[in-house]
């Protein structure tokens, strides 16, 4: 959780440089459907995305409580 979620995707990309034969930009990492890196709002808004787009609606996260309110806010859709 965070409300710097391109610094922390540039760390992110930044470590795993090198680590496969394709590199990834943040802008990737942050668009991608299997990293979580944002605000309350951000993420909640990308599991409707990634319900509506592709299908998915059941998403791991490990401990819940920091996204009880995105919960909430998304049982009733």
């Amino acid at each position: 959780m965070t409300d710097h979620a391109l610094a922390e995707a540039r760390v992110l990309a930044a470590a795993l440089a090198g680590r496969t034969p394709v590199d990834v930009t943040p802008e990737e990492l942050l668009e991608s459907p299997h990293i979580f890196i944002g605000s309350i709002s951000a993420l909640t808004d990308k599991f409707v995305r990634q319900r509506e787009e592709l299908g998915i609606s059941s998403i791991m996260v490990g401990e819940l409580g920091p996204l009880d309110p995105g919960v909430e806010r998304m049982s009733g859709t």
